[in-house]
């Protein structure tokens, strides 16, 4: 039976090493290295891992490009979080794609394995179904429906020349702020295209948004 490659993207080097120790016990799974940071894992060309199992307490991960950049490298189902509160990095990683939560205490006594299992055939766990609730909340979805399966797939309606803009520059991560001093325009007239770009691509947020321009072109790379 052929392995399964996992990715770890941890700083915490007691982590790495209870986890990598846990991988090489499992007939199922092997590593596929270690990544540092979230952006590390999206811009090293590692071996295609099957799975990403990702620290939310790295550097970046409440960094909304690197998680865009992430989630266009590697298929959402394949993506697992270990969390330890409610924060913008959760909330992130959920928008990601992420459809598996599991608590950063776990240990080798831990349902981490078949976590890893349900995750290859695209099945969700969540370790505190209340807990995400709130978060589920926070993303505007309804409370059975799994993170990250909201992201618009067609065209949106006809974006005016200026929202293009404030939409590109919304790809690259800037903030309403960032943009109108770009664009030279007040902060509540950005505010205002923002709102409309939102609801042209009938996305929540502005992280939906920003995904979903990089997915179809928009950023610096285009520039």
């Amino acid at each position: 039976m052929s392995s399964n490659s996992v990715l770890l993207v941890t700083g915490d080097h007691s982590l790495e090493i209870r986890l990598a120790s846990w991988l090489e016990a499992q007939p199922d799974f092997s590593s596929a290295g270690v990544a540092r940071s979230v952006r590390e894992a999206a811009d090293i060309h590692w071996r295609s891992p099957d799975v990403l199992l990702v620290d939310l307490a790295v550097p970046d991960a409440a960094d909304q490009l690197a998680w865009i950049s992430l989630r266009l490298r590697y298929p959402a189902n394949r993506l697992i979080v270990l969390f330890t509160k409610y924060d913008d990095a959760l909330s992130l990683a959920a928008v990601a794609g992420a459809r598996s939560f599991l608590p950063r205490d776990a240990n080798a006594e831990s349902p981490l394995w078949s976590v890893l299992l349900d995750a290859l055939k695209g099945i969700p766990f969540i370790s505190d179904e209340q807990f995400f609730q709130r978060l589920w909340a926070s993303q505007g979805r309804a409370d059975d429906e799994p993170p990250g399966s909201s992201m618009p797939v067609a065209m949106p309606e006809h974006l005016t020349p200026r929202e293009h803009d404030v939409l590109k520059l919304l790809a690259e991560g800037m903030s309403n702020k960032e943009i109108a001093a770009k664009l030279r325009l007040s902060a509540t007239t950005v505010k205002h295209h923002v709102s409309d770009i939102l609801s042209k691509l009938g996305v929540s947020n502005r992280t939906r948004a920003a995904v979903w321009a990089r997915e179809h072109g928009f950023g610096s790379h285009n520039d």
